[in-house]
């Protein structure tokens, strides 16, 4: 995957969590207060991704220099 492509589907997750969290039909309670919350979450799964994408990464590079 590359970086645009997790860039946009990061982004199309934000507007998905914000249309969500706007939605308040039914007398239901909205999310609208933990719209950051959803992002915090959303970024913190892309940072540890890229963490163990960047150790599997070095991992193989190791590996290969016998």
């Amino acid at each position: 995957m590359t970086w645009a492509s997790t860039l946009l589907i990061v982004g199309v997750l934000a507007a998905e969590f914000a249309l969500f969290a706007q939605s308040g039909a039914g007398g239901a309670p909205s999310l609208r207060p933990f719209v950051h919350v959803f992002l915090a979450y959303g970024l913190a799964w892309v940072i540890i991704l890229f963490w163990v994408w960047r150790i599997w990464r070095g991992l193989k590079k190791l590996g290969s220099s016998d």
